[in-house]
């Protein structure tokens, strides 16, 4: 009965998880809660962010620009003083928590001179645990260069590195490279006393035994994965169904300012969950709800729509296939339903298809796309819907290009998680 249920609530409320072609959405949509958003997924066509975040307002859900979700930040802090005051915003948590979804947004702002310098280091604070700081403290050292960043603004970041990489611990690959750039850096006649004194001691071997940067984040907020995959879906899916129950209807929150789409911030931020995620989809004794591994599935739908996506999909299929092929008979068809919402978003006419779809050349792809296909009592259905795939035959030239063009959308616009009130 639960896998009829299943079906059920994926044909009527993720049928609608992205917008029908061709259909249009005034800007400044209110959504009654996350569940109403995935069912109503606005449309990028035609969309126009608000003119004046501030005079306006804007509800959570809505796209804007990284220079106004900058805006919308301040709005919530402001004023501001220690960076620990930051995590008041839901948007900037989002932003320090999966950094490198932000980092060419944050580069492009950096180097704006239209912003001011508490507004760039909202950035630099938020860029604190990206995947590779050292590649950013270059990116940033050619703008401090150029004369396009205050010296305040730079140190932050050096300081970062420092508190984050322990220069003690230095790998050796990446010490030359970070030991050169921190040496032109001294070189640098604008470099500050202060911070050429603090670089020098480094560079010879006396840190961290004196150094003046104190990391004043508390522990919680210096972890970055923070809460467990399993315990992150949990909660959010539990935000919107009582007891995991799909014909529950959540209470009407868009008057509220103070409700966060919290499963919707997973949605938009799928490669960092994407190890976690799959374990926690197809390992059983991980996950006893049925319907809470079907959410994280549908947590994966927009992987490889987003900058900074880790596009490894062949990770998911592989482990459909062990999931599938080591199922005993009873979950058979669970495990059925499972892989058929890697393939499809049925009932859609857009989006109805994984963006790997665009990667179909890919040769790891390939290869567990045809593991797939040789896998014994898989119905002949989904079996011609993965030969399509191999084919780049699966989406039709326009849907193919409206999946693109989302993906250059999201370059520009990104999504408000916290509403901001229009001013008085």
């Amino acid at each position: 009965m639960l896998p009829l249920k299943i079906a059920l609530f994926t044909f009527f409320v993720l049928s609608s998880f992205f917008p029908l072609y061709g259909q249009k959405k005034p800007p400044m949509m209110e959504w009654k809660n996350c569940v109403h958003y995935l069912m109503q997924f606005p449309n990028y066509e035609g969309y126009q962010p608000p003119q004046d975040i501030l005079k306006e307002g804007c509800p959570w859900g809505n796209w804007v620009t990284f220079p106004q979700k900058i805006v919308a930040i301040e709005a919530k802090v402001s004023p501001w003083k220690d960076p620990i005051e930051l995590f008041k915003s839901k948007d900037f948590e989002a932003m320090y928590h999966y950094p490198d979804y932000y980092q060419e947004a944050v580069l492009d702002y950096l180097a704006n001179p239209d912003y001011n310098d508490n507004q760039k280091k909202i950035c630099v604070y938020a860029m604190r645990h990206i995947s590779d700081i050292i590649d950013l403290l270059g990116e940033i050292y050619y703008l401090y260069q150029a004369k396009k960043l205050s010296t305040s603004v730079f140190e932050i970041l050096v300081k970062q590195v420092f508190i984050v990489t322990e220069p003690h611990k230095w790998v050796n690959k990446r010490k030359n490279k970070l030991l050169d750039l921190l040496q032109a850096i001294v070189d640098m006649p604008v470099t500050t006393v202060s911070l050429k004194k603090v670089i020098k001691r480094a560079l010879s071997g006396l840190y961290p035994d004196d150094c003046p940067y104190k990391d004043n984040f508390p522990k919680s907020y210096n972890q970055y994965a923070g809460i467990s995959f399993p315990q992150k879906i949990c909660d959010a899916i539990q935000q919107e169904y009582i007891e995991y129950d799909p014909y529950y209807i959540p209470q009407d929150v868009s008057q509220s300012s103070s409700y966060i789409p919290e499963f919707l911030i997973l949605v938009d931020h799928p490669s960092h969950y994407l190890m976690s995620g799959n374990y926690y989809i197809f390992d059983q004794p991980k996950c006893q709800s049925k319907v809470a591994r079907f959410w994280a599935i549908v947590m994966m739908h927009q992987l490889g729509a987003f900058q900074g996506d880790i596009l490894k999909y062949d990770v998911l299929i592989n482990s459909a296939c062990n999931y599938y092929y080591f199922s005993p008979d009873s979950t058979k068809g669970m495990s059925l339903l499972l892989m058929e919402s890697l393939f499809l978003r049925k009932g859609l006419s857009c989006f109805k298809y994984p963006f790997f779809i665009l990667n179909q050349e890919d040769k790891d792809l390939q290869r567990a796309l045809h593991r797939f296909i040789a896998l014994p009592t898989i119905p002949c259905g989904l079996k011609e819907i993965a030969k399509k795939i191999l084919a780049g035959t699966l989406a039709t030239p326009q849907e193919m290009e409206y999946m693109k063009g989302y993906i250059a959308f999201r370059k520009k616009y990104f999504t408000l998680y916290e509403t901001v009130l229009p001013s008085q």
